[in-house]
Order: C-alpha cells, then sequence, then structure tokens
C-alpha cells in the first residue's frame, strides 16, 4: 500500500513540474503568438475593404486601359453596347465598361449598387474618407456624386441623394469625370 501512495506521489509530482516547466517555457510563445495573429488579423481586415475594389472591378482581365477588342475576347458578346457621355458602353453581366470614341480604350467601370454587400461597402467608404476629391449635385443627372483619389484611378459614388446608398460605382481614368485644376 506505502509503495502504491509512493508511486501515486511520484506521478503527481511529475505531472505538476511537467505543468510548471511548460508554462514558464512555452506560454510566453502562446502569448506571442496570440498577439502576431491578432496583429496579422488587423492588417487584413485593415485591408480587407480595399480589396472589395479590386475585387468588384481588377479580378477579371478588363482593365481601365484594355483595348475594346479585347472586351469581345475575353467577355463574349455584350448584352446591351450604346452610347453615353460622348463614349461606348458595353453591358455585360454586373459589369458596364466605357470605351473611348478616340483610343478605343476603356476608361470607366460601373458596378450596380444593388448587387453591392451593403455592410462591407461600408467599411470601404470609411476606409476611403480622406481620399475624396469632390462631393456635390451632378445638376445634368440630378446624382448625388462622390469623387475618391483610388490608387491609380478615381472611384465614383452615384447616388439619388447624398444619404441613401450607392445606385453605381464608376472605376475610372483619372480625373476622368472630375479634373482638380477646374
Amino acid at each position: 500500500m506505502k509503495q502504491r501512495r509512493i508511486k501515486w506521489i511520484f506521478i503527481l509530482t511529475t505531472f505538476f513540474l511537467v505543468t510548471v516547466v511548460w508554462s514558464l517555457s512555452y506560454a510566453h510563445l502562446s502569448k506571442a503568438t496570440i498577439e502576431e495573429k491578432n496583429e496579422d488579423l488587423s492588417i487584413v481586415q485593415k485591408e480587407a475593404p480595399m480589396h472589395m475594389i479590386t475585387e468588384l472591378f481588377l479580378s477579371k482581365n478588363i482593365q481601365i486601359g484594355s483595348h475594346e477588342e479585347e472586351l469581345y475576347q475575353e467577355l463574349g458578346e455584350p448584352l446591351e453596347t450604346g452610347m453615353y457621355n460622348g463614349g461606348y458602353y458595353f453591358a455585360y453581366d454586373i459589369l458596364t465598361y466605357f470605351v473611348n470614341p478616340d483610343s478605343e480604350k476603356v476608361n470607366a467601370m460601373a458596378f450596380p449598387g444593388e448587387a453591392l454587400d451593403l455592410a462591407e461597402w461600408q467599411q470601404v467608404e470609411a476606409e476611403i474618407q480622406h481620399d475624396l476629391k469632390y462631393t456635390g449635385l451632378n445638376e445634368m443627372d440630378g446624382l448625388w456624386n462622390e469623387i475618391y483619389d483610388w490608387e491609380e484611378y478615381d472611384l465614383m459614388i452615384e447616388r439619388d441623394t447624398k444619404e441613401e446608398g450607392p445606385m453605381y460605382l464608376w472605376l475610372m481614368e483619372d480625373s476622368l469625370f472630375y479634373d482638380e485644376t477646374y
């Protein structure tokens, strides 16, 4: 019986010592790892809103500056074509591409606001506020416009009124609709 008790004391003591040694040796590493993961997560969360713009407009092979022929090669026949503000438009499933008739290159893309995840979009709007170039009523269309500087492009949000959600998001050549020199 005494041997059994000694055996249990030995097992419990060993277990206790192993636990203490592990705690002292590796617990700080776990905390550091958790802090690293949290830092990585915060970086990803900061990039996530901007990633949404890239995903909406730049995930296909057609970009601002792509030639009109590339639209047909990459995306096939458009659902609708026509003229808008002196240029051609080519409407596909969700994106509409606008082409400068002189250069025959894409100079703008429009994405319908009703297709947005509004909760995610609100994060994007919060992130881009510091890049606002212009805000005001477009009297010709009767729409509220906000134009932001985004990378080498302009991002325009068209709304029915200042308080409403986006009707359309536009990714455009820099200063296509708004030139700061005026």
